[in-house]
């Protein structure tokens, strides 16, 4: 069955299918895709809702559904046999996980990694030092406080003697007083007595002259009781002074009592204060003999002191002292680790051993088996039972040894579905080029046939053609009957699927050049359409629906899925050759063809030609994978160019008004004041690229030195200049570069070598290079790029360091300014600034070799480092390879890195 894209191949073999398992008969059905089979299965689920079992997928589906889908994913239906050994073993995991994301080897490492030159036993050593300081100064500190303490008690024991005296003092003075008052009363009595003897001899005078011869009698008597007075009233006074000193003495025994208790008192604090300052003196005498020990014992330098701050400061003692425990933590975490390995490994060894029987037990018992014809040869269980029908879908892809080997599997019949004027059967280069490995291997099974065309394919009985196209709309269906099918389809779509051609020309090589690894090579990779892709890829996606980019190399596939990987819808965008997007369709296609009318797509035809036919059929597979909208990348020049083949077909559907072309340059020049009228394909490109592609502005030759030159003044880390020549004309933005320079941005200017300048240019030339540090002469060099801070980007047709300000002195240029990280390393990248960075040294003369020319012819023509430095009046022949180049960047170099240094 020969049915091109979207005549409903798929639907065919569901209702095939569904026929065959209601008629009880058991399918094979495989195809060289992983996509074109979960179609398949994916169309036979949505239709019958098999039970579990009945149709089983073998392998690893691409469609999401068909992968998580419990009754048909082989994998699946194994795992719900095995449920709870899969639990246990998930639970294994688990562990194993968290035991290494939380294993103390990390730490132990960090530990030791900051242990690294750490002595501990020095640090104990400095800090034995450091503790003898700190007690020599502890016990300084205790000395004076020592010696303090003993002069109070020096002051106090002075102040108790002192006390004491005084205390005694006291009593003497009260008992003084006493004294002094019965000596105070005796004399007042001896007055008195005194005072009484006189009178009585007074009297006794008186009366002796009164009555000189009274008789004697009376005088006796008188003086006997005169006598007895005298002694009563000695009596009555010895009795006054008595009672009296009694009565003082009871007056002061108060004053006595709190003597002698004051007394007693000064007496003991005088005792104690002796006893303080004895101890006190002892204390000092002690403190003082250790700390002249403290002082003999070694004490720390300053290094010491530092060192031990650093180390304290970094935690590394308690590091050091937790180390041993950290790292029996470790050793005990691999324990548990290998013990739960152990046990994983073990029972993943049992599923494994059972997991063969259950899924040979559950082929056996479908209906429907559906794989990959590689998973075919790999799982023989598959055939160990037999099939009445195979259905090979996308048969022309595949190998006849590999469609041999699935036939053979049919008790009943088979059938081949595909489209010849596909991809064909993939070969391995390294296959030898007989003539009997071609015919195996080249052929797909239409050619074997006999089925080159639509009208052979037709009249062959054994052969049936679908020719209604319902997957896109007439505008497709005529593209592709222009390019292949000559007329065969006719579209039953009713829908109308936009094609959009955006044309690069006039973008100038720096944006829409094709770096190529060869000159005489067709695959390449260019700037433009990678960062075009990206930008309509973020505007369509989600709203549009899904969105795939095409491309002829795998090259610009890398490069544009980079472009995309910091895209919030990267993930979601499908990228790749045209050879990995055979089968899949999606709503938005954009088609990077990376053409200029050199490349595969250009050479396309039909014909005995293998490779050019190859070429017809990328270009078919690319274009018939939309639905909704096709664009298309290439340069218009190169389509105007060619009358026949893809180029030619896409040339006439342009003039014809069916397919649009946009200009990429003309969508850079527009601003949001004149944009596009919305709803229209000019608006949503231009849309697109707005947001990532900003343009700043376009210039021309009025305006762009001063443009430039701001950028060059306000530049923070780089400037990069591609300007052929150097004119006189271009001192002030010389000054500019070299100021940039001096504060130690970093300037790099690729120029024209002398040889290929005149005398006045080189003079301004080398009057630069002596300036500058960093010019390097690129031979043929022609293109005219600005780039500052690995952001802002000028490129365009003009020489910035040559033009004359005054235009009516030079002809009409223009450049554009883009703001753009990822299209300025991209840019540099493409130029090789990597290279240009990094002038090797000449191993002859010692000198920087600052030339670069491509050398050699095609296809061997390669980058090299130039001398040139005259030694003895002749140029030093000295040459130098740059570095080579693998993978993506094979035709470029690798992604530059930001570096400011100077």
């Amino acid at each position: 069955m020969w049915g091109p894209p979207g005549t409903g191949k798929t639907h065919v073999i569901v209702n095939a299918i569904e026929r065959l398992m209601t008629a009880g008969k058991r399918v094979l059905l495989v195809s060289n895709t992983n996509v074109a089979v979960d179609n398949a299965v994916e169309g036979i689920i949505k239709r019958l809702a098999p039970t579990a079992g009945r149709v089983i997928r073998v392998g690893t589906p691409r469609i999401t559904t068909v992968a998580r889908d419990e009754r048909v994913s082989l994998n699946r239906l194994v795992e719900a046999r095995q449920r709870t050994a899969l639990a246990r073993l998930s639970r294994l995991e688990d562990t194993i996980a968290e035991l290494q994301s939380n294993h103390p080897q990390r730490r132990l490492a960090d530990s030791e990694a900051a242990l690294a030159g750490f002595d501990p036993s020095e640090h104990r050593r400095r800090q034995a030092r450091r503790d003898n300081q700190h007690r020599a100064q502890q016990l300084t500190a205790q000395v004076q406080a020592a010696a303090l303490h003993a002069a109070e008690a020096k002051g106090n024991l002075k102040q108790a003697t002192a006390d004491e005296l005084l205390a005694h003092l006291l009593v003497a003075m009260v008992y003084e007083r006493i004294a002094r008052h019965d000596r105070d009363q005796a004399a007042q009595g001896l007055a008195e007595e005194e005072r009484s003897t006189g009178l009585s001899r007074a009297m006794s005078t008186m009366r002796r002259r009164q009555a000189r011869g009274a008789a004697h009698r009376a005088e006796r008597e008188l003086d006997a009781k005169r006598t007895e007075r005298t002694a009563a009233e000695a009596r009555l006074r010895q009795a006054g002074a008595e009672v009296s000193h009694a009565l003082y003495v009871q007056a002061q025994a108060a004053t006595i009592a709190q003597a002698h208790e004051w007394a007693a008192h000064a007496e003991l604090h005088q005792s104690t204060a002796v006893r303080v300052k004895e101890a006190a003196a002892e204390a000092l005498a002690a403190v003082r003999q250790r700390l002249s020990i403290a002082a003999a014992a070694a004490q720390p330098s300053e290094q010491d002191l530092q060192l031990l701050r650093e180390a304290e400061m970094r935690g590394l003692p308690q590091l050091h002292e937790e180390l041993s425990a950290l790292r029996q933590s470790a050793v005990e975490c691999d324990r548990k680790i290998r013990e739960c390995q152990t046990q994983h490994d073990r029972l993943v060894t049992d599923l494994a051993d059972k997991r063969p029987g259950m899924q040979a037990a559950l082929i056996a018992e479908a209906a429907v088996i559906a794989t990959t014809l590689s998973m075919l040869t790999l799982k023989k269980m598959i055939l160990s039972t037999a099939f009445d029908m195979v259905i090979v879908d996308e048969a022309a892809a595949a190998s006849l040894p590999e469609l041999m080997f699935a036939v053979k599997a049919a008790r009943t019949g088979a059938t081949l579905l595909g489209d010849y004027l596909q991809n064909g059967p993939f070969v391995d280069p390294s296959l030898p080029k007989e003539d009997l490995i071609k015919a195996v291997y080249t052929r797909d099974c239409f050619e074997i046939f006999g089925l080159t065309d639509p009208a052979t394919a037709s009249q062959q009985p054994g052969c049936v053609v679908l020719t209604e196209q319902w997957r896109f709309g007439w505008e497709l269906t005529e593209l592709a009957n222009r390019v292949a099918y000559g007329g065969l389809l006719t579209a039953k779509n009713p829908k109308t699927c936009e094609i959009v051609l955006v044309d690069t020309d006039g973008l100038g090589k720096a944006l829409s050049g094709i770096r190529r690894a060869r000159p005489d090579a067709v695959a390449g990779t260019w700037p433009i359409g990678a960062l075009i892709a990206r930008a309509l890829a973020e505007y369509h996606h989600p709203r549009d629906g899904s969105v795939g980019i095409v491309t002829p190399y795998k090259e610009q596939a890398e490069t544009t899925q980079e472009l995309l990987a910091e895209s919030a819808c990267g993930p979601a965008i499908e990228v790749g050759t045209a050879h990995t997007f055979q089968g899949r369709e999606c709503d938005i296609v954009v088609f990077d063809m990376v053409e200029d009318g050199r490349g595969w797509v250009a050479k396309g035809a039909h014909g005995s030609d293998a490779w050019k036919l190859q070429g017809l059929r990328l270009f078919n597979v690319a274009t018939t994978r939309a639905r909704q909208r096709l664009y298309l990348i290439g340069d218009g020049a190169a389509i105007r160019r060619r009358g026949s083949g893809p180029l030619g077909a896409l040339r006439h559907m342009i003039d014809a008004g069916t397919i649009q072309r946009v200009l990429a340059s003309d969508l850079l020049g527009i601003d949001e004041a004149n944009a596009p009228v919305e709803e229209t394909v000019h608006h949503d490109l231009w849309s697109a690229l707005q947001p990532y592609i900003r343009l700043v502005g376009m210039y021309d030759e009025k305006q762009i030195i001063a443009e430039v030159q701001q950028r060059v003044d306000s530049a923070a880390s780089s400037v990069w200049m591609w300007s052929p020549w150097v004119g006189k004309h271009s001192l002030g933005l010389q000054d500019s570069l070299v100021a940039a320079h001096a504060r130690q941005v970093e300037v790099r200017v690729m120029a024209l070598p002398e040889k290929e300048i005149n005398a006045e240019v080189r003079a301004t030339l080398n009057a630069l290079r002596a300036r500058l540090p960093h010019v390097v002469l690129v031979h043929k060099m022609h293109q005219k790029i600005v780039v500052v801070d690995l952001r802002w980007t000028f490129v365009g047709s003009m020489n910035i360091l040559s033009h004359p300000r005054r235009p009516a002195e030079g002809r009409h240029e223009v450049m554009i300014q883009i703001d753009s990280a990822r299209f300025a390393r991209q840019i540099l990248s493409f130029e090789l600034a990597d290279q240009m960075r990094n002038p090797p040294r000449c191993e002859t003369c010692g000198n920087t070799m600052t030339e670069a020319k491509e050398a050699g012819r095609s296809p061997d023509r390669r980058w090299l480092w130039y001398c040139g430095r005259m030694i003895n009046g002749e140029p030093c022949p000295q040459t130098l390879e740059f570095p080579e180049r693998t993978g993506r960047n094979r035709a470029g170099s690798a992604p530059l890195k930001r570096n400011s240094t100077s």
